[in-house]
């Protein structure tokens, strides 16, 4: 059987550390002869500060701004507010470029009346923007003399923007709910054309690591929901496994596909044929960055403990790494593998997850924990006192950036995922949450939202 890897959005939310008790096996010893996270912030300053936009006499009103995301060589940020027109009442959404200095701010794209602008905006590798809008004229379009790091700018009309992995080519979404399809444009020629057309919403969509072809999730004709399709450029889509699936997401070298249905089972689909069941009652995954283990979390029944476990592709075996013994069970949140594969961090939390996105307990005991992923390991707690938000994985996949809230008060913390020690980084002055972080390539600069500003840490090692 082959091995596979995926990576997997990690969302991580913990408070004072609890009983040990409430884990299997006796308390470890923490962390010892661990090496230190070494980072630490420097200088924060606001590069984009909501008094500053407000004088450009465009906005009456700033409600949000997110989808940073930096550069390739680290020197421009973008940014996406949602703002209420001066001499207007509904809300509209602006793209901007900003250089990280602080200055050269300029505005890129500005919407008419919405929709909401989310994931409208990637970087080519030649730092040139590409902005996806359903409401630009013409279906692609390369727009000179803008500002930005090249002077121009390729403008699509559609949304949700997917670059290949080359970076020669990118997959959006057009149309609606009756009318929807997904679309490839080639970035030299500029000339989309259609790869799949649906009278119902397209689910998810994702390049194989190798640029060969786009999976999806599409509404079927056998089964209730969307099932797993996939198509190759130049060939007519077809489905790759006809069962209700809710995620899924390419193995690192694209032979393969894992996939969750909405019963709770999760599915290995290999790409030259062929599909098998590799656990069940499941309701999140995540895959060694070899590819060679499945992490996962177990739906159990009322009344009992949930449990993390780790299935081996080798050699078919599955363990628990991690299970909770609380009187009322435990809420695992989603797994993550440490760069070497040797470890697993997950999210817990006494009592049952009442809000749906992992933020809100009716228990206000959450902690993260960390286990080894050989068979038989005793599970441990990173000790941080403080509820973790916001991570962000830094250059190079070692060292994660997070956001702590403890006593109505935020500071900025590092994460050594492969020995599992915290540190802080710094006195960071947030006025209230810090959101979005989002790191440079050069791993030398942090951003981050607070309260409508954007903020801009420098980044050094200790």
């Amino acid at each position: 059987m082959r091995p596979l890897a995926l990576s997997v959005a990690f969302m991580v939310s913990i408070v004072i550390p609890i009983a040990w008790g409430a884990l299997t096996g006796p308390e470890p010893e923490r962390l010892a002869g661990a090496e230190p996270a070494a980072l630490q912030i420097t200088d924060t300053r606001a590069v984009a500060a909501i008094p500053d936009l407000m004088a450009e006499g465009i906005f009456r009103q700033i409600e949000y701004l997110y989808d940073i995301s930096f550069s390739p060589d680290g020197n421009w940020l973008a940014f996406v507010l949602d703002a209420i027109p001066d001499k207007a009442r509904m809300h509209r959404y602006y793209v901007y470029l900003l250089q990280r200095t602080g200055q050269n701010r300029s505005l890129m794209l500005t919407t008419k009346a919405g929709p909401a602008l989310s994931r409208s905006f990637v970087w080519l590798g030649d730092h040139t923007p590409l902005l996806c809008s359903p409401e630009f004229k013409t279906p692609a379009n390369a727009a000179p003399e803008q500002p930005g790091p090249t002077g121009a700018s390729i403008q699509i009309r559609g949304t949700d923007p997917k670059l290949s992995p080359d970076g020669g080519r990118v997959v959006f979404r057009q149309g609606d709910e009756e009318d929807a399809s997904l679309w490839l444009a080639d970035l030299q020629r500029l000339e989309p054309r259609q790869l799949a057309a649906s009278a119902s919403p397209f689910g998810d969509f994702a390049w194989s690591p190798d640029g060969s072809r786009v999976a999806f999730l599409a509404p079927s004709k056998t089964v209730d929901g969307d099932s797993l399709w996939w198509v190759v450029p130049d060939e007519s889509p077809s489905e790759a496994l006809s069962v209700s699936i809710t995620r899924f997401a390419w193995s690192p070298n694209g032979d393969l596909l894992a996939a969750l249905s909405d019963a709770g089972e999760i599915h290995v689909i290999e790409v030259g044929g062929g599909s098998w069941p590799v656990a069940e009652a499941a309701r999140d995954f995540s895959w060694s960055p070899d590819g060679q283990l499945l992490a996962y979390i177990s739906e159990a029944p009322t009344g009992t403990a949930e449990a993390v476990h780790v299935r081996s592709l080798v050699t078919g075996k599955d363990w628990i790494a991690m299970q909770g013994k609380a009187a009322e069970g435990w809420d695992f949140g989603a797994v993550h593998f440490s760069p070497d594969g040797g470890r697993i961090y997950a999210r817990a939390a006494a009592g049952r997850d009442v809000s749906g996105d992992g933020q809100y307990f009716d228990k206000s005991d959450r902690v993260m924990l960390w286990a080894s992923t050989e068979p038989g390991a005793t599970a441990a707690e990173v000790p941080i006192a403080g509820s973790v938000q916001q991570p962000a994985v830094a250059p190079g996949g070692r060292l994660m950036a997070v956001t702590v809230e403890y006593a109505g008060k935020s500071s900025l913390w590092c994460i050594d995922l492969e020995n599992g020690q915290v540190a802080s980084m710094g006195d960071v002055p947030v006025r209230k949450y810090a959101y979005g972080l989002a790191w440079a390539s050069d791993g030398a600069n942090l951003a981050f939202e607070d309260q409508g500003n954007l903020m801009l840490s420098t980044v050094a090692r200790k």
